[in-house]
């Protein structure tokens, strides 16, 4: 049978993640619900979340401010 991806678990994965992670949301994305957003939080506490007004898609949407996003992310986690 094929597994979709609702069948996987990745908690544990994310979970043992070191790195910085940046978030980003969109405002008003229909696509993916917070609910998923609230969840990395959660199970990755050091992840860094960047809410940005525009619909799904923010990369091809709304590149400006998540390259201004990133910039600053980027900025904050090098000492």
């Amino acid at each position: 049978p094929t597994r979709r991806s609702s069948d996987l678990d990745a908690s544990a994965a994310l979970a043992r993640v070191r790195l910085p992670i940046l978030v980003l949301q969109a405002g008003h994305d229909l696509v993916i619900p917070r609910s998923a957003t609230q969840w990395i939080l959660e199970t990755a506490p050091h992840a860094q979340l960047v809410e940005i007004d525009g619909p799904h898609l923010l990369l091809q949407t709304r590149p400006e401010e998540c390259a201004a996003a990133l910039i600053r992310f980027v900025r904050a986690a090098i000492p």
